[in-house]
């Protein structure tokens, strides 16, 4: 079961190298591109976000968590 979440997470392996046009007198690197299923797409955003502002996601959720808990000591 790990093995089919890792395989969709990180693309079906289907790594396509675009290559530089022949008849072209510039010449550029190679470019990879991996494709990632939809959902596989989103998850990685969220991924990236979490890792990116993961100070943010933490703070702002016991800020709100600590609200709900005077909201409810109030009632």
């Amino acid at each position: 079961m790990f093995e089919r979440v890792r395989r969709w997470y990180e693309g079906d392996g289907k790594t396509e190298v675009y290559e530089n046009d022949p008849e072209s007198s510039i010449v550029f690197m190679p470019h990879f591109y991996t494709e990632y299923h939809w959902t596989a797409r989103i998850a990685r955003r969220l991924v990236g976000f979490y890792r990116r502002n993961w100070q943010f996601v933490w703070t702002t959720g016991i800020a709100l968590g600590g609200l709900y808990l005077a909201w409810r000591a109030i009632k």
